[in-house]
């Protein structure tokens, strides 16, 4: 029979107790994996931008994300839709006029924006303002809060406006971090 030392009795429990952190590490990994990124992209079911022109220059633009999706991100996702929107218009510069953070119930904001129309006015919705936004939306069914991030922009070309953004040094920050 083989001798034991009291030292080999604490390193066998030291291992059993090294599976139940490997086991709960392991299963935050998988729950972690099992998060919904917000993938850019026009709205649809699960999020995604949406915009209307206000009047000559002026934009609402929203990003609706996933029950997962944090304010930074979904910052971070309408920043770098307002610079392709800004670009796309043939400007340069975009100003941030007004912002709001929403909490939609369980939402996909639906209406003739989801198509690729500019938009139309919910009954009750003020033109231009998140509160449209919100006012606008319909709710999936799975009870779920979707976040969201609204602004209302202004863009222009030729001189920089004060707290102007130059649109393509936007693109190209942020470009490489935004998930497809």
């Amino acid at each position: 029979m083989a001798h034991r030392s009291p030292g080999d009795a604490a390193r066998r429990a030291r291992r059993g107790r090294r599976l139940p952190c490997a086991l709960l590490t392991l299963l935050a990994a998988i729950g972690l994996a099992c998060a919904t990124p917000t993938r850019y992209g026009h709205l649809g079911p699960d999020g995604g931008y949406s915009e209307r022109e206000l009047d000559d220059g002026a934009w609402e633009v929203t990003f609706e994300g996933n029950p997962d999706s944090t304010s930074d991100e979904l910052r971070r996702l309408l920043r770098y839709r307002c610079a392709e929107l800004t670009v796309a218009s043939g400007a340069e510069y975009f100003v941030v006029v007004r912002r709001e953070s929403l909490s939609l119930p369980g939402s996909a904001v639906a209406d003739s924006r989801r198509a690729g129309g500019r938009g139309r006015r919910g009954a009750g919705a003020s033109s231009g303002s998140a509160e449209g936004a919100a006012q606008r939306a319909q709710p999936r069914g799975d009870g779920a809060a979707r976040p969201a991030e609204a602004v209302v922009i202004r863009i222009s070309r030729g001189e920089r406006p004060e707290f102007g953004e130059d649109a393509r040094a936007t693109l190209r920050e942020l470009g490489p971090a935004i998930p497809r």
